[in-house]
């Protein structure tokens, strides 16, 4: 649970793409068993998730959000393919924004947008 701790300890809510380094660092040093998920408001950590159950995770976690909220998204593979699975399921809804990419751990910025007309 050490990624809600060291949050609050530095009293994120937020973070800006240059403030996620240290966080990534963090999560690549940590068991992948440290968390399953991690919800301080900000990290959801899908790694010890079979890949089957990974893009559920997100969409219940993502359709938890209102518009404009936002969640870390915390991966050891290139969630790539994923935001073009979720972008299928919720068009124009979702904006992601890549914070850390690789090669051992990968942290997005998923936002919830305004649902498509």
């Amino acid at each position: 649970m050490g990624t809600v701790g060291a949050a609050h300890r530095y009293g994120k809510a937020s973070w800006a793409p240059g403030e996620a380094a240290w966080m990534a660092d963090l999560l690549a040093w940590l068991p992948a068993w440290t968390a399953v998920l991690v919800m301080g408001g900000t990290t959801l950590d899908v790694r010890p998730l079979r890949a089957d159950r990974k893009l559920e995770s997100v969409l219940s976690v993502f359709d938890g959000l209102d518009v404009g909220e936002s969640f870390v998204l915390v991966d050891d593979v290139d969630p790539g393919e994923m935001s073009l699975r979720i972008e299928q399921v919720r068009p124009g809804e979702v904006r992601w924004r890549a914070l850390t990419k690789g090669p051992r751990v990968w942290c997005v910025r998923v936002e919830r947008g305004p649902a498509a007309a």
